[in-house]
């Protein structure tokens, strides 16, 4: 097992939700409000660098009462809690949809406590059986932007842990991938 507290901490869990409850999730999805042109960063707007976005969690201090959080959030938290062996408090949760043509420019996310954040990704997707060659890994970079230091693909149900410091962002989508990928987003503080 990883140390979550490791410098550049990124770990690939697999079959991170159970059948029912990633069958919730995709229930979820239907009626979603999405909204347009949601941005990692609203400084550096660029022409394809857009999504579908719905945000359910956005608070300034993490959420340490988990009795505030929706079933399936506090279900994927105490798993986290779990398999690490400490807290997971969130502070920031939505889903982002992306199909060819969208893109994400490569940033960090939000900091609450300096080395004390980490960001899940867990993959939804339209479809079960993800294409590698459709691309949409997400990669993972060094501080400096100058390495790939991890990358994820994303099969529906893979989930992707890592030091929310950490430079991110995703190869786009190939014109081939007619499917959308899905993902759920938790960034949060540990103890």
């Amino acid at each position: 097992m990883k140390n979550i507290y490791d410098k550049n901490f990124n770990d690939i869990i697999t079959d991170f939700l159970t059948n029912d409850e990633m069958s919730d999730v995709i229930k979820s999805l239907n009626g979603m409000p999405w909204y347009f042109n949601s941005q990692a960063n609203p400084n550096t707007k660029q022409k394809y660098d857009v999504n579908l976005n719905y945000t359910f969690l956005d608070t300034p201090n993490p959420v340490k009462d988990y009795s505030k959080l929706n079933d399936i959030s506090q279900t994927i938290i105490n798993r986290l809690n779990k398999r690490y062996d400490t807290k997971f408090y969130p502070h920031n949760a939505y889903l982002n949809c992306y199909s060819h043509g969208n893109e994400m420019q490569i940033h960090n996310d939000r900091q609450t406590k300096k080395e004390y954040n980490r960001t899940l990704i867990v993959y939804i997707n339209s479809t079960d059986l993800w294409n590698v060659e459709w691309s949409g890994h997400t990669l993972l970079f060094d501080k400096d932007k100058k390495n790939i230091i991890s990358t994820s693909i994303p099969f529906r149900n893979n989930a992707f842990l890592f030091d929310s410091e950490l430079p991110h962002g995703i190869a786009p989508l190939s014109k081939s991938c007619y499917e959308k990928r899905i993902i759920l987003v938790y960034q949060m503080e540990i103890e």
